[in-house]
Parts: structure tokens; C-alpha cells; sequence
């Protein structure tokens, strides 16, 4: 699947099969691999200036990401609200992760390092 980046800079592919998210410059065609661990990647979302990236795999780890530097920026868990973790979305303002699962909304707040999950 792809996923391009808000600024257009950027776009990001994985497959349900694999523990990685290939992001690739549209420039220059560099490409970095991010390397998701914990199961499949299920879903991504990018953070409104294209410079970061959520992952959700099919365990329910969460990585969110620099993609400028592969730096892991925060990494967590939402397997323990729900089991299964579907959907990942990045508020515009980058604070809140919405995850989606069993026809259930929760959110985490990035900046208080807790949420309702």
C-alpha cells in the first residue's frame, strides 16, 4: 500500500506481510526502511508537515517516527484497549493518535504521554 505525505515530499509503502515501512524522498528516489518489528504494519499516518510517521502493526505497537533521521520518537502499545487495532490516525496538530478497533474510537495524547487507550 502507499501513502503519500501531506507536503508531498515524501511516500510512504508497506505490505500486510512485512515488519517495515519503505519511505521514499519523490526527489531524489532515496529510500529509508523503517523497521516496525512486532508483526505487519496495518496502517500509517503522517504527521501534517511530512516529517513524521505512525505506524500501527497487526500486535498493536505503535511507533511514531522521524522520517528525516529513523529515529524512533515515541513507541507504545494499544493491543491492551482493544483486539483489534485496525486504524491509526495523527491529528492535524500532531498531540493525538487515533486508533480504531472493534467499532471502538481511542485516542492518545503524544504530549501528555497518556490517553484512553
Amino acid at each position: 500500500m502507499l501513502r503519500p505525505a501531506p507536503d508531498g515530499r515524501r511516500v510512504a509503502a508497506w505490505s500486510a506481510r512485512e515488519e517495515r515501512v519503505r519511505v521514499w524522498e519523490v526527489e531524489t528516489g532515496r529510500c529509508q526502511e523503517l523497521e516496525v518489528l512486532q508483526g505487519a504494519v496495518n496502517d500509517l499516518s503522517w504527521g501534517q508537515d511530512g516529517m513524521s510517521l505512525a505506524s500501527l502493526s497487526g500486535s498493536g505497537a505503535v511507533r511514531v517516527w522521524d522520517v528525516e533521521t529513523g529515529e524512533v520518537l515515541r513507541s507504545l502499545n494499544a493491543a491492551g484497549s482493544s483486539r483489534r487495532i485496525g486504524y491509526i490516525l495523527m491529528s492535524r496538530d500532531e498531540r493525538l493518535l487515533i486508533f480504531e478497533g472493534n467499532n471502538k474510537i481511542k485516542t492518545y495524547n503524544r504530549m501528555r504521554s497518556h490517553g484512553s487507550l
